[in-house]
């Protein structure tokens, strides 16, 4: 009897592990079910909007059958269930999705979540990687709770009097808030370190910002009521739940040190600003782009405000729950262009419909920018929250509609033409900027160097701001982000210390984004896992690398170009109505080598060109590098840049007419014109703090029609850019004997194109020159890497002791500045 009962365990067991090795394989339920364990959760405000279409053709594409009822798509078979339904009657029809936000329920398994989730859990996204993951295997740091009122203390005991007079003053460039205002937020003031431009550590008196944040609340199914299409997060309070101070933003005192900020401690979590001072009934609130501005709203009006914590750039998914009981919310963003695009896209994440926009130039074109402008003005706060807007929803705009951004973009035409490259700001000459809601096309010879390029312009934006996501489908993502750090820091990194030290600084920008995806892979897929960055990391530059690799195998013969259509018409689209850059990198067809290319090279049908807003291609001339612009849909300049790679920096550096002549001559290598131009750039870069620098670019070679063979078919002009010198360098040209005789290696290139190109230059040289065009300016962040000089074997190290005291605060590490 004991021997037969040990059987049937046996045999129990044996039948039980064939069937949990079955199922994944039985049907297509089950092998959704496999990624739920490494689904992420990402929390959507039940005020959110979808397209209604977009729910339903992502069920059918992922093969579900779903019917329609009026709430939204009721789907026969729960793909996360972890039971099968053995087609029974009372197991189908239970997972319910709501036609508006996404939000979906089973009622049979109780899985719940958001329409990202449900994504997630059916493996269409997964996380983007960030560059720097160090902070994941680290615990969240911990400030102490009382940190915030300790230091507002500080500010109060006249410790720091110049601080206490410029928050409080009433003069021209003071902050005119009271000492009863300040108190209330918790505002103080302490002492930090910050790294000068020699490198070295100097402590700065700084205004500190306290950050709240409370609890979580996990979402749960509110009812059992199959007419209930989701889950419904429970409102959080500030009194229901318990608070704790997150993270403290600090920044120098006075309009001079506005330079010196940063958030303590890094990595950790997300909040609000002011948020402690939010009465738990209220159903109204204020949210600002700035501190000031939120303090200032506040003592003029008493409505509740916070401030965002990462200004116009980014609304963080860990403050949305919060956010949810508020049925009016107020967006007072500053009157610039970042301002108010971050007020609309803030507002799709809040929920238009409850979103009103304050506008404090609508009326006057001279008004305030911001609210602390407006009060330290002596103007009526509560009149501009009254005049607030809510986003029209119709189909129809008329030009009422579109007034005020029409407005913004005349008056901030300089920001309406977008952000500017710092490192090659000849393609700012052409260009005018990086611009969101654009795609551009980059082709370029195979080993040319298009993905180095992208990665400098790329590193070039995030540090103005511009958070990316890289989908590299050709190179691995630990190869690209090598050679970007390399880039960022100038160099290669040998010692441990060394990448310490700039992965810390790298980790400090804005959020740098990498797809977990490579070689083929669907474009539904791309985007979805696109849409899920824009939602939840605020991405506005998106790099795809590249179409081919991309879409690789999907299709056969002439099949293939139907792919690629249909992979340019969506990510047009995706552009457009997401408002993100993308920058799609395609291999142009076979040409000779000694041809260059042109705008029909680019691989694919006539259709890619058509819908890219920007055409540019990197030609290849062996030690020289021309970079054409070939389409400008924003003003229609087109021309050509001549650069070439300096691999100690691993960056593209623009050439100028001298330059060129002088390499071409033999007078210099290109490695003494590289060295010239480090000095200069270091020199600027010391001399450079808060304004614009003279830069000195490239020669650009403009052009109204397009070429297919060089400048030898173009009708070009030079377009001189400001000198740091009026001097031009003078040199003799060297005779090809004497050249011969030279020990450095003379040009392998194709000398007599550039030699007509540059003959013409000399020739227009001649003739009045236009107007200099203003200078590109580089702010401190851009270069910041560059100004920090130490011996390779001892780099800057961090304080002995990171943690944080009650005195004032410590620094917790190295942190870009």
């Amino acid at each position: 009897m004991h021997m037969a009962t040990s059987l049937r365990q046996t045999f129990r067991a044996t039948l039980c592990n064939l069937r949990s090795s079955w199922r994944p394989f039985h049907s297509h339920r089950h092998r959704y079910a496999m990624t739920n364990a490494s689904a992420p959760s990402t929390f959507v405000s039940k005020h959110f909007r979808l397209d209604e279409r977009d729910i339903q053709n992502y069920l059918k594409r992922k093969g579900l059958v779903y019917r329609m009822n009026e709430n939204g798509p009721v789907i026969r078979d729960c793909p996360v269930c972890p039971r099968p339904t053995h087609h029974k009657v009372e197991n189908l029809w239970k997972l319910y999705v709501n036609k508006d936000s996404g939000a979906w329920i089973c009622f049979r398994c109780q899985n719940t979540g958001s329409w990202f989730d449900l994504k997630a859990k059916l493996g269409d996204i997964q996380e983007p990687t960030p560059l720097m993951n160090s902070s994941a295997s680290k615990p969240a740091p911990v400030l102490p709770q009382d940190l915030a009122v300790n230091m507002m203390k500080r500010l109060h005991s006249g410790q720091y009097p110049a601080a206490q007079a410029w928050l409080t003053g009433k003069g021209p460039t003071d902050r005119h808030l009271s000492r009863e205002t300040l108190e209330t937020y918790h505002v103080g003031c302490g002492d930090y370190r910050f790294m000068d431009d020699s490198g070295s550590w100097v402590s700065t008196p700084c205004v500190s910002f306290p950050m709240y944040m409370v609890e979580q609340v996990s979402t749960q199914p509110t009812s059992k009521s199959k007419t209930s299409t989701a889950a419904v997060p429970a409102a959080v309070t500030t009194s229901s739940s318990s608070m704790s101070l997150v993270r403290m933003k600090l920044r120098g005192v006075g309009p001079e040190m506005k330079h010196h900020q940063r958030m303590e401690p890094s990595g950790g979590g997300w909040g609000l600003f002011g948020l402690h001072t939010v009465p738990a009934d209220a159903k109204e609130i204020v949210i600002t782009e700035g501190e000031f501005d939120a303090m200032a709203v506040y003592q003029a009006t008493g409505y509740p405000t916070v401030s965002l914590p990462n200004g116009a750039s980014s609304l963080p998914v860990q403050v949305l729950p919060w956010l949810e009981r508020f049925d009016t919310i107020y967006l007072w963003m500053d009157e610039d262009l970042p301002g108010q695009e971050g007020a609309k896209k803030f507002a799709h994440k809040l929920g238009e419909h409850r979103v009103r926009i304050v506008r404090t130039r609508e009326q006057d074109a001279d008004g305030p920018k911001d609210a602390n402008d407006a009060l330290r003005l002596n103007r009526d706060l509560t009149q501009y929250l009254k005049r607030a807007k809510s986003i029209p929803q119709q189909q129809l705009l008329t030009f009422a509609d579109l007034r005020s951004e029409i407005q913004h973009e005349i008056v901030n035409s300089k920001q309406a033409a977008g952000v500017p490259s710092a490192t090659l700001p000849s393609l700012t000459k052409l260009l005018k900027g990086h611009r969101k809601g654009e795609l551009t096309i980059l082709t370029g010879p195979t080993g040319s160097g298009k993905t180095t390029l992208l990665s400098q312009l790329s590193l070039d934006y995030l540090q103005q701001g511009v958070p990316t996501l890289w989908g590299s489908f050709e190179i691995k993502n630990t190869r690209l982000a090598k050679k970007m750090l390399y880039q960022f820091a100038g160099k290669e990194l040998t010692a441990p210390q060394e990448f310490e030290f700039w992965a810390d600084k790298f980790e400090a920008l804005p959020q740098m984004l990498f797809m977990k995806a490579f070689g083929s892979t669907d474009v539904d897929k791309v985007l979805d896992a696109m849409d899920y960055a824009v939602y939840a990391e605020d991405v506005e530059h998106i790099l795809l690398d590249n179409l081919q690799f991309m879409t690789s195998g999907q299709g056969k013969g002439i099949e293939k170009f139907d792919v690629y259509d249909t992979a340019m018409e969506k990510l047009r689209h995706f552009a457009t109505s997401r408002n993100v850059h993308i920058t799609l990198v395609i291999h142009p067809r076979k040409v000779d080598d000694n041809m260059d290319l042109n705008i029909s090279s680019v691989f694919g049908t006539a259709k890619a060109t058509q819908e890219a807003d920007n055409v540019i291609i990197l030609q290849n001339k062996q030690h020289l590098r021309f970079l054409d612009i070939k389409k400008n849909r924003f003003d229609g300049d087109v021309g050509r840049i001549v650069m070439t790679l300096d691999k100690k920096l691993q960056k593209y550096v623009e050439l100028s007419t001298d330059d060129v002549n002088a390499y071409e001559s033999g007078f210099k290598t290109l490695e003494d014109i590289l060295e010239a131009k480090r000095n200069i750039s270091k020199s600027n870069m010391d001399a450079t703090v808060n304004g614009s620098v003279p830069v000195k670019t490239a020669t650009v070679i403009s052009s109204d029609a397009d070429r297919s063979t060089g400048p030898d078919n173009s009708s070009e002009h030079s377009v001189k850019a400001p000198l740091e010198s009026e001097e031009r360098p003078a040199y003799v040209p060297v005779p090809p004997a004497m050249r011969a005789m030279n020990a450095r290696t003379p040009p392998s290139v194709d000398a007599s194109q550039t030699r007509t190109f540059l003959n013409r230059q000399q020739q227009q040289q001649q003739q009045p020159a236009p107007a200099p065009a203003a200078p590109v300016a580089m702010s401190a962040a851009a270069t910041a890497p560059l100004n920090v000089q130490y011996p390779v074997s001892s780099p800057p190290t961090a304080p002995s002791n990171p943690s944080i005291s009650m005195e004032p605060v410590e620094d917790l590490g190295l942190h870009f500045t």
